[in-house]
């Protein structure tokens, strides 16, 4: 991924570096995707054209994440996936794209994408309840977020969330908690949530991220810069 200056300043690899001789089962690649560590986008995949009319493969139209579905069930319905370990496509984030900005028909559309995999997935056995509590979690968190700086922040957030198809998968919080999978700092989106200061306290957790994300970058930076030097000076 290549970012925007005004989103991030750095780039991105998205690469996972999983074994290439390896062939892995369609059932196993949707896990990981329910665990986040692979997108159901559908730019950084190659499908073999007769995959694609056997499982009907098709984007809905006037929809925004319109792949997530599709892919995923794809995904989930190979017999055999293999991987790249190479960056072979470009994905520019701008500031001005349809995903970064926050508008009613992308929240709805969110949404639906996420519940249809959840649907999906509901009555298989071919998932680890980790796996899907991790899936939901994260589409709650996101929404939320979403709902938040779509509403500037108010307290309208609460019962606009209540209208969301996604009301139902709002995960239970013990479970959250008790689950391993899930970072203790991803946690405090739901007790904010749950205690109804989610919209006061989350943008500023938020800017204090960045904050110390971008010092990590600069203490690296400077480091790697250091370590240069002292290469050019032993060369000498």
């Amino acid at each position: 991924k290549v970012y925007d200056d005004k989103l991030y300043h750095k780039d991105e690899y998205c690469i996972n570096n999983l074994d290439e001789n390896k062939l892995y089962s369609g059932k196993y690649v949707a896990n990981m995707m329910l665990e986040n560590k692979i997108q159901g986008y559908c730019c950084d995949k190659l499908i073999k054209m007769e995959l694609i009319k056997k499982n009907n493969l098709y984007f809905e139209p006037n929809k925004y994440i319109e792949d997530l579905y599709p892919i995923f069930k794809l995904v989930h319905n190979c017999k055999k996936v293999n991987f790249v370990n190479k960056p072979l496509y470009n994905y520019r984030q701008l500031e001005s794209s349809i995903s970064h900005k926050r508008t009613e028909k992308l929240i709805k559309d969110y949404a639906y994408a996420n519940v249809n995999v959840l649907e999906y997935i509901k009555d298989k056995d071919d998932f680890n309840e980790d796996n899907i509590l991790n899936f939901q979690y994260e589409a709650f968190r996101t929404l939320i977020f979403m709902i938040n700086e779509y509403h500037n922040k108010s307290y309208k957030i609460y019962s606009e969330f209540n209208k969301s198809i996604l009301k139902s998968y709002e995960p239970d919080i013990k479970r959250v908690y008790k689950c391993k999978c899930i970072r203790l700092r991803r946690k405090i989106d739901i007790t904010l949530w749950k205690l109804k200061i989610y919209n006061l306290f989350m943008p500023e957790l938020r800017k204090l991220k960045i904050y110390m994300e971008s010092i990590v970058l600069k203490q690296r930076s400077v480091a790697l810069n250091i370590m240069s030097e002292k290469k050019i000076f032993d060369i000498s």
